[in-house]
């Protein structure tokens, strides 16, 4: 029998009975009492702790609870309840937990007038904007604290650095704000300094990344920008620039440059379970993979990166169980004859086997590419490749030739990249294959798609995802090199359409082919010049680490020559456990076709992220 320390209180006329929880008690259910302008329903998404279902077994943790009074009572405050009053309690019978929280709303307090003074950079509408101030709406003081930081950067954009904000709101039956701003001078750049500069390095490197010199304007988002563009180098781990008043002038400061510099030369490996991609026309895949690496930041003391690289990878889902070899060889440099143009040279070998395919086939090529970055993982790509794949069954007249000019554009407005929950994605890739370039096949391919992320119920998350491809000027007789798999598009397996095995959404048959002394004919993927791929899922918390997520899969494949319908779509259904881990979620789905009702004939695929 459990022992309980029973407390008896009284809060404005409610008494609540409640003993001192242990670690096994369960939170039973949320009560809110005295909400009369926000409904429960709502409150209840606003709060870490839930009622108890089926799906949600939460343990009872009193820091938690007082967190989410404070919750509540920011909630009120934003609406204008300047006045609100917020009181948690609790009853524990056996091992569960009522929450109760008992809410004195007040008056609802409006903004009736703003009176500004000082602003000479910024205009009256654009500072009420960032402060989110709108006269005869509900006061809302969590949103003017929020928002000074987007002040001041605006205001650092116009190189008023030491500004003084005062913002005082006048409380009677509605809010009077006063704002006075005292802008200060232009500050003005006095002097440039760089500490922890290797002595063999030319300071020069470090300024040519700079957006700002010395008697320019102050402005935070060069100065950002220039940051950025110092790591982007390569050889920093660290790169800090600071403003220091200068004492001699209210009107100048002195900025501090701070550099660490990395090794110059490291051997580099890693391991475990990521993606890889293994084909043009398919998603990446989970594998298995290790590699090391041997790296010269400064290869013959320039300011060019070398880097030696070797992988193995085992793809983890069904149909790709053959090891994939690969050697690369990487030049980089961030500037080419004076301009800052970051490229790469890159030289590669990769061996692999296919499906219908006993003995391995040899890729190997180069690449040279050039990326334009738009922030941390937003980016242009143009790439210009020459690979040769060799398949040693083949005489070499039928090896395939691929020159190739690619257009990678990537525009990530997500809150997040690996537990997004608001924003979007858009992904384009464009690729021309021979013409003037040579090569054996001429051909053109595109391929879009558009991911999107909706918060809909606190942390649970609506994601869906469309990507579309099609494939040009496609000839007849270049379907004789397709034991490659490799230029078509393939749909089926855990990062695609998940109720189908990997690429075998479309399948035909490779008949004739001896493995045992018998002929035995096998299912083999069938690739196609046009893909359709729609995916809808949500996401939600279980407890703890724990999610669980339900989807809806869609596709198909078709030749060029005809058009997608609705009605030529498949679909698959499913649902599906993940664990949060700092490598992203890890994820096992479970999905059949949606006009199947046997589960028996379902498909079980492990992942390692989200599917997108």
């Amino acid at each position: 029998m459990k022992i309980y320390q029973w407390i008896v209180i009284s809060l404005t006329g409610l008494n609540i009975i409640f003993a001192i929880p242990d670690e096994s008690t369960q939170i039973k259910s949320v009560t809110f009492i005295g909400n009369k302008s926000i409904k429960s329903k709502f409150l209840l998404n606003i709060i870490n702790i839930q009622n108890k279902t089926f799906f949600t077994d939460q343990s009872f943790d009193r820091r938690v609870i007082k967190l989410d009074a404070i919750s509540i009572k920011n909630y009120y405050l934003t609406n204008g309840y300047l006045d609100v009053a917020v009181v948690d309690s609790f009853r524990i019978s056996e091992n569960s937990a009522d929450i109760y929280f008992r809410i004195i709303e007040g008056k609802q307090y409006f903004l009736k007038s703003i009176n500004i003074s000082g602003n000479y950079s910024l205009r009256d509408e654009e500072i009420f904007s960032i402060l989110n101030l709108k006269k005869n709406k509900p006061f809302n003081p969590v949103a003017i604290q929020i928002n000074r930081n987007r002040l001041n950067d605006r205001y650092f954009e116009h190189s008023k650095l030491f500004m003084i904000i005062n913002i005082e709101p006048l409380v009677s039956d509605s809010v009077i704000i006063n704002i006075s701003i005292k802008e200060g001078p232009d500050i003005i750049i006095n002097k440039i300094y760089i500490e922890g500069m290797n002595e063999n390095l030319d300071s020069n490197l470090v300024y040519r990344e700079l957006l700002f010199s010395k008697k320019e304007k102050y402005v935070k988002s060069k100065i950002d920008l220039s940051q950025r563009k110092l790591m982007e180098i390569g050889i920093f781990s660290m790169a800090a620039i600071s403003p220091i008043k200068n004492t001699a002038n209210d009107s100048t400061v002195n900025l501090v440059i701070e550099l660490r510099e990395m090794n110059r030369r490291e051997i580099l490996s890693s391991g475990g379970y990521y993606p890889i991609t293994v084909n043009e026309g398919v998603d990446q895949v989970i594998a298995l993979a290790g590699d090391i690496a041997w790296k010269d930041r400064r290869v013959l003391n320039s300011l060019s990166s070398f880097q030696v690289k070797s992988s193995l990878a085992i793809p983890f889902e069904a149909g790709y169980q053959y090891p994939r070899f690969t050697f690369d060889m990487l030049l980089s440099n961030q500037w080419i004859f004076g301009f800052r143009i970051p490229s790469e040279l890159k030289g590669f070998f990769q061996s692999f086997r296919n499906y219908n395919q006993d003995d391995g086939i040899y890729r190997y090529g180069f690449q040279l590419a050039n990326i334009l970055r738009l922030n941390d993982r937003s980016y242009i790509r143009a790439i210009l490749r020459w690979e040769l794949f060799d398949d040693n069954k083949r005489d070499n007249k039928n090896d395939i030739e691929n020159r190739s000019f690619r257009l990678v554009a990537r525009f990530d407005k997500s809150n997040n990249p690996l537990y997004p929950s608001k924003g979007y994605v858009l992904n384009t890739e464009i690729i021309s294959v021979g013409g003037v370039l040579g090569g054996n096949r001429t051909y053109q391919k595109v391929d879009a798609g558009i991911q999107s992320y909706f918060t809909i119920r606190k942390r649970s998350v609506l994601a869906s995802r469309i990507k579309y491809g099609m494939i040009f000027n496609w000839k007849n007789n270049y379907d004789i090199y397709e034991t490659l798999l490799y230029d078509k598009f393939y749909l089926g397996g855990s990062s695609s359409l998940r109720a189908w095995d990997p690429l075998k959404f479309l399948t035909e048959i490779d008949p004739g082919t001896d493995l045992v002394g018998i002929a035995d004919d096998r299912v083999i993927p069938k690739g196609m010049l046009t893909r359709l791929l729609v995916n809808i899922e949500i996401r939600f918390p279980i407890y703890g680490i724990f999610g669980g997520e339900v989807f809806i899969d869609g596709g198909q494949l078709i030749d060029s020559k005809s058009n997608i319908s609705f009605n030529d779509i498949k679909w698959g259904k499913g649902f599906g456990v993940t664990i949060s881990s700092p490598f992203g979620p890890i994820r096992l789905d479970y999905s059949n076709p949606l006009n199947n009702k046997n589960l028996n004939n379902g498909k079980l695929n492990l992942g390692l992220l989200y599917i997108f």
